[in-house]
């Protein structure tokens, strides 16, 4: 507990000290134009969705997932090989 009331305080002091640490401003982030919900791809619904920034967003997320998914799958099926050729 005592751990946990000493990080508080240097978290409370980080932010505090902003010329210092950068306070909450430390870490800037823009999304990118492509990505944002004001770009629209298509003037007129496709299959009832408006294709816009948002919609780009949802899509490069779940591919990104897929990918993540897909290299893990095979990460376990490599490491499931190797234990097979052991015993």
């Amino acid at each position: 507990m005592i751990s946990l009331a000493v990080v508080s305080a240097f978290l409370t002091l980080a932010l505090q000290l902003s010329d210092f640490t950068g306070g909450e401003d430390g870490l800037n982030f823009k999304v990118p134009v492509a990505l944002q919900p004001a770009t629209v791809y298509l003037d007129v619904p496709w299959l009832g969705a408006t294709i816009d920034g948002r919609f780009a967003t949802h899509c490069l997320l779940f591919g990104v997932a897929l990918l993540a998914g897909d290299a893990a799958a095979a990460q376990d099926g490599q490491m499931g090989a190797a234990s097979n050729s052991r015993g």
